[in-house]
């Protein structure tokens, strides 16, 4: 699950499948933004092992000025070991470097997994237990000071102190050796028998087959991180040493960020970043609507602004409204898929569970969200989002992810002999939007057949069979959408299946096993992909999506000069 605050989200989400899932479906393919349906995914994510430093350039690029960047929300945590949400990746990409990187490629508009501080994307044995990488030479911090595979090996060993340090990713404790006994090197010690450093390569074991480490290493998880320089861990976000192109000036959690050039950072070792912009000063918890207002104007600063909150529904339309304005919209995806979760412990039948997804009133709905179809909420037929390698476009109900069919819905229900079926979902009351949903939501059951009863309660104790959620991955990999808690015999079988292939077939395999869980299971409506729509000042450049992240791509901008 994506690092978004995926620990805890994925927990969540597990008890959410095991409870629910009992058998897969989704719904059909959708247009994504600039990007066209086709039999198979166009946009997947690609790898270059043998990507050469430094980093290709972006067209038009200037040197020097001060980036400005607005956000509503704050990052919770900029320590590499603790970030999981998209907003702390992004930035710490800035000043941290892992093992592996993501880069931007304009010709294909998707992000291409390159080696970072290490030469290549990892050498596995045979069964993947095992990867070794081998750090570049050149490699410096901040302060001067070379980076060493011992404190890769450390920063590894620190991702295990979850007590002290939460909110990590967590992939270390499913996948590497021991994962489930060491709690690192605070409680512990620093012998672990799940990783061996030798000269200037570390090599990582694990405890099952992990075909997706070079993907995972692409995480902050795996920048370096000195024993010296981590004497007061609960602190070391404050001021994380940097090994990217820019370092820490000033922190004021909640409120503000200023990077500045790291002057040790040599881009002949870096195939994925730049150093354009001489400042990058993050403001947060600055209101949507006053993003809107001032990089719509664009006046003084607001030239050399960007934003990584989405544009407002209500402020979308004065974007459409003067080309100079919708030129400096940036659109894109996010890695995640939303869902309505089936109990399919009570909805058994195969018709019931499709006549939901056919009545189900996905435009209504996503109004009363206030998002916008086909910008911020782009309509879903799969259970794997745009940009995960080996999707394949299927649209199991044939309503494209976004037509609500009353009369399909009703057919499936008397073929079923189910006409009346119970549907019952939670709602707060306190909520206006969730108020408004179940009137949305009650209409559109009762018209198709269905009987209603919404629920006046968020508990997890509540006797309902429907339930929304989202499900979003750390990487564009299948393996990352599918665990083995389906309860399904067939698909089990194929999840071992797939484990055991290699990468290159396994990658058409996860697209496959996607679209034949929704045709034989359905067990949730897929509600939409999130989609990006970011506004930028008329100054700024080289701004795109980096739809792993669902975040820009801040080591591609700059700033144009007066």
């Amino acid at each position: 699950m994506r690092g978004r605050a995926r620990a805890s989200a994925l927990v969540a989400l597990l008890l959410v499948l095991a409870l629910v899932l009992g058998a897969c479906t989704g719904s059909g393919e959708v247009d994504t933004p600039g990007r066209e349906t086709a039999a198979a995914d166009d946009g997947d994510h690609s790898q270059e092992a043998d990507a050469s430093a430094p980093a290709p350039g972006i067209e038009g690029h200037q040197r020097g000025g001060r980036l400005t960047v607005l956000a509503d929300k704050a990052p919770v945590t900029l320590d590499p070991t603790r970030a999981s949400r998209p907003d702390e990746l992004s930035i710490l990409s800035l000043v941290t470097r892992s093992l592996t990187q993501y880069r931007y490629d304009p010709g294909a508009g998707a992000m291409v997994l390159v080696p970072d501080l290490a030469t290549d994307l990892g050498d596995p044995n045979k069964d993947f237990t095992a990867w070794t990488f081998t750090l570049r030479p050149g490699l410096t911090y901040s302060d001067g000071s070379a980076v060493r595979a011992a404190d890769i090996a450390y920063a590894v060993k620190r991702a295990f102190a979850t007590g002290k340090l939460p909110g990590g990713p967590g992939y270390n404790r499913d996948y590497f050796v021991d994962g489930r006994r060491y709690r690192g090197p605070f409680r512990d010690g620093t012998d672990y028998a799940g990783v061996k450093v030798s000269g200037d390569s570390i090599t990582i074991k694990m405890r099952r087959p992990f075909p997706d480490m070079a993907h995972y290493a692409a995480l902050p998880t795996f920048t370096p991180i000195p024993p010296a320089a981590d004497r007061r861990p609960r602190r070391y976000g404050m001021d994380p040493l940097a090994t990217g192109p820019y370092e820490f000036d000033s922190y004021e959690p909640g409120k503000s960020l200023t990077l500045r050039r790291n002057r040790q950072w040599d881009p002949g070792t870096d195939p994925a970043r730049h150093q354009y912009p001489d400042t990058w000063s993050f403001r947060f918890g600055v209101k949507a609507n006053a993003i809107d207002e001032l990089l719509i104007d664009d006046e003084d600063e607001a030239q050399t602004t960007a934003s990584y909150t989405d544009v407002q529904a209500e402020n979308y339309p004065r974007t459409l409204l003067d080309a100079s304005v919708k030129e400096r919209v940036v659109r894109g995806s996010a890695p995640c898929t939303r869902l309505w979760y089936l109990d399919m412990r009570t909805i058994e039948s195969l018709e019931v569970r499709r006549a939901i997804g056919l009545a189900f009133p996905y435009r209504q709905y996503w109004r009363e969200l206030n998002e916008i179809e086909g910008v911020t909420r782009i309509p879903a037929t799969t259970i794997l989002p745009p940009g995960t390698n080996g999707r394949l476009a299927y649209d199991v109900l044939g309503n494209a992810g976004a037509r609500t069919d009353p009369a399909a819905a009703a057919e499936l229900l008397a073929g079923a002999d189910e006409v009346g079926f119970e549907l019952r979902f939670a709602y707060d009351e306190q909520d206006r939007v969730a108020k408004a949903a179940r009137a949305v939501f009650t209409a559109a059951f009762l018209k198709a057949g269905f009987t209603v009863t919404a629920v006046p309660t968020t508990g997890p104790g509540a006797a309902i069979n429907m339930r929304p959620g989202e499900w979003c991955a750390d990487w564009p990999s299948g393996a990352q959408w599918f665990p083995k808690i389906l309860n399904r015999p067939d698909v089990d079988a194929s999840l071992d299946e797939i484990a055991g292939l290699p990468a290159t077939e396994a990658v058409t395999a996860w697209g496959e096993l996607d679209r034949d869980i929704q045709q034989n299971h359905y067990p949730a409506v897929t509600v939409g992909y999130p989609g990006k729509a970011f506004l930028h000042g008329s100054r700024v450049g080289g701004m795109s999506v980096n739809d792993v992240r669902g975040m820009p791509n801040f080591t591609d901008m700059f700033v144009e000069q007066p």
